[in-house]
């Protein structure tokens, strides 16, 4: 899709550096992701069929079901955090495995061998920003397309 012969680009980049006591820096990449690829890393559970009747339906009120529906939606922030950090060249995590969903919650235990608390916040806050605009980069861009409008309606 493009917009005035445009195609926006929605690929954005940062990066968090890492300070360690003798002053060596340890950049952390971080990069938009696309949440359609969680369904891909963490397929969706099927339902386990039930029969009503003649017919053959999902039970989606199992437990079991319903239990691993609710472990994979609170999943998706964990998630999020890891896909948008995976490219940072050479890091290696303790405990988290990206093919293993039930390891993703360690992401914040496993940071803290080399980060404090609040670092880990303001890693967390700056991929969280980064995957969206925020509502001062959209006031800003509507202020300078509306001052744009201006300027052309001032020139006919």
């Amino acid at each position: 899709m493009k917009i005035a012969g445009k195609t926006p680009k929605r690929l954005f980049e940062d990066a968090f550096v890492v300070i360690d006591a003798d002053g060596e820096e340890f950049p952390i990449l971080i990069k938009t992701v696309d949440p359609f690829q969680f369904k891909t890393d963490y397929p969706e559970p099927e339902a386990p069929t039930k029969r009503v009747g003649d017919l053959t339906v999902a039970n989606l009120k199992d437990a079991g079901y319903m239990a691993n529906v609710a472990r994979r939606e609170s999943s998706f922030n964990d998630w999020i955090v890891l896909a948008a950090i995976r490219d940072t060249p050479g890091m290696e995590w303790d405990t988290v495995k990206m093919d293993d969903p039930s390891t993703w919650s360690n992401w914040r235990n496993d940071l803290k061998s080399i980060m404090v608390p609040a670092e880990i916040n303001l890693l967390h806050s700056k991929i969280l920003d980064l995957q969206g605009l925020d509502t001062s980069k959209v006031d800003a861009a509507r202020k300078r397309f509306l001052a744009s409008r201006a300027g052309a309606q001032d020139k006919l």
